[in-house]
């Protein structure tokens, strides 16, 4: 009964956010405000393309034949004291106390080559140390761009891509949906879009068999193979995400993702529709409606969210940060809430103070997340951030938590300190 409460209450919120449309228009350090407020820290991506630039803009740049070298360096050094119990509850031990220290460097090496007219290539290789693997030089992402007659646009390679809106609860993101025995490694992705009007199509094909591996030489079996398609549709009152993903072992999965803007606000709203055709075609699905609202200009900035996770036993392949290796992870069931704050003080050095509290009280289980992130100089970052998972020991989130170094008991409180150096050297000639 209570689930079917919940329900009539996130379809209300629905209806009320399409009404408005009719009206007017884990690890803990995964965990980032930068990406919940849609403001990248990593000033080693490629640059986005602007909504104002027009196609004919994009195409004449991308057509230009040319290559690019950019020489990328990442140093993080920091500590992560913690206690392996809450701090000062009945069954606190002093000497749970400990401290891990960590040190990462990393040089990537990447070559963006626009071949012809329509081929671009790019390459990341990178060395780090400590290795993570017996190879120091290892390949990051590595993919082809073609452009089929200005109609159909080609990506293949070794590379990794997200579905889905949520900044807290992607589960939506299907292309990260593993089977509970399947392969658990990079994705290589072949995906083919073609711009529809106000939208386009996406279909592809993704596997996670380690090609790179000692066992290379043999190619996927057709059931390592993952295949999915998305529809989306740009509107001037709102933005529609339609998607549908199979992969063998693993239910069919849709989804549908609804965002627009009201009265300075972001809305968004996602469903997941599941059909577990491997077992009596078991339907579950699950649904969130969030939202983004900035309180005071460039200050102050919000988001909040409820999510019913109704699926069970649901894993996810969780990609490697600049601290932690790829990991698997699940979902919380049932309901969630989430919220978020981001508090800018000050333009110089851009410092931000942040909170996140993630709750699920079917578990009685939260994470509160507070932090701080400073630059003080153009390439040096200090971050501070002190996860802490409250109520029920055998809760979400007491069990799912920050873990230095592949430990395995869970670390409910945490103090985790880094120091990060990073910046780039670029060279681009044209040809």
């Amino acid at each position: 009964m209570r689930f079917f409460l919940i329900f009539i209450c996130l379809i209300f919120f629905n209806v009320f956010a399409g009404y408005a449309q009719q009206t007017q228009e884990n690890e803990t350090f995964t965990w980032d405000i930068d990406t919940i407020f849609d403001t990248p820290f990593d000033n080693t991506q490629e640059e986005p393309v602007t909504p104002t630039q027009t196609t004919s803009t994009v195409i004449s740049r991308l057509r230009r034949r040319s290559f690019t070298f950019t020489n990328v360096y990442n140093f993080n050094i920091g500590i992560a004291p913690g206690w392996y119990d809450q701090p000062f509850s009945s069954n606190w031990d002093s000497g749970s106390y400990y401290l891990d220290r960590f040190i990462r460097m990393r040089d990537t090496f990447r070559i963006d080559a626009q071949v012809s007219d329509s081929l671009r290539v790019l390459s990341n290789l990178y060395f780090e140390i400590p290795s993570r693997t017996n190879i120091n030089i290892q390949l990051g992402d590595f993919f082809f761009d073609y452009i089929f007659y200005e109609k159909v646009f080609y990506r293949g390679g070794k590379y990794e891509m997200q579905w889905g809106i949520s900044p807290n609860y992607s589960y939506t993101n299907l292309l990260a949906r593993i089977p509970n025995n399947g392969a658990e490694g990079p994705s290589y992705i072949f995906k083919a879009d073609v711009p529809i009007r106000n939208g386009g199509l996406q279909a592809l094909t993704l596997t996670r068999v380690n090609l790179l591996g000692s066992n290379s030489t043999q190619l996927p079996k057709k059931e390592d193979y993952g295949f999915g398609v998305k529809y989306n549709l740009a509107l001037r009152s709102a933005d529609f995400n339609l998607g549908l993903y199979y992969m063998h072992d693993m239910p069919v999965r849709s989804f549908l993702s609804i965002k627009t803007t009201r009265w300075n606000t972001e809305f968004y709203n996602e469903w997941l529709l599941s059909v577990d055709t491997n077992y009596d075609n078991q339907i579950s699905g699950s649904v969130n409606i969030g939202f983004d609202r900035e309180l005071i200009k460039d200050k102050l900035f919000l988001n909040g969210e409820i999510f019913f996770n109704g699926e069970e036993n649901i894993l996810w392949y969780d990609k490697e940060t600049n601290i932690k290796e790829a990991s698997i992870s699940s979902f919380p069931e049932d309901l969630n809430l989430a919220l978020n704050l981001l508090y800018k003080p000050w333009e110089k050095g851009n410092p931000r103070i942040y909170l996140g509290i993630l709750y699920a009280p079917m578990q009685n289980s939260a994470q509160i997340i507070p932090g701080f992130r400073y630059n003080p100089w153009g390439n040096v970052s200090l971050s501070l951030s002190t996860p802490i998972s409250l109520g029920n020991p055998d809760g979400f989130y007491y069990n799912n938590t920050f873990t230095i170094n592949d430990r395995k008991t869970p670390l409910p409180f945490a103090v985790i300190f880094m120091i990060s150096i990073n910046g780039s050297i670029q060279f681009r000639q044209d040809l």
